[in-house]
């Protein structure tokens, strides 16, 4: 995507993966990026990336935060 996204974008990108290595974020907020990219650009190849889309939706547990999740 270096070419199809902006500067901008670019930017944000590397400022999320910095935050990720510095273990202030999980690793879904970068793939999470890549796969809107996937989408945008309609990149099938991507998109179909079992890293970005490891297992089923349903077996997804939500783990970021917990915050305003209605948990406690």
């Amino acid at each position: 995507f270096e070419k199809q996204v902006s500067s901008t974008e670019r930017a944000w990108f590397l400022d999320t993966l910095e935050e990720y290595r510095a273990g202030q974020l999980p690793l879904s907020a970068c793939t999470s990026i890549v796969s809107s990219w996937a989408v945008r650009f309609e990149n099938e190849h991507l998109g179909s990336q079992l890293y970005l889309n490891p297992f089923p939706r349903d077996l997804m547990e939500i783990s970021d935060s917990g915050k305003g999740r209605g948990g406690g």
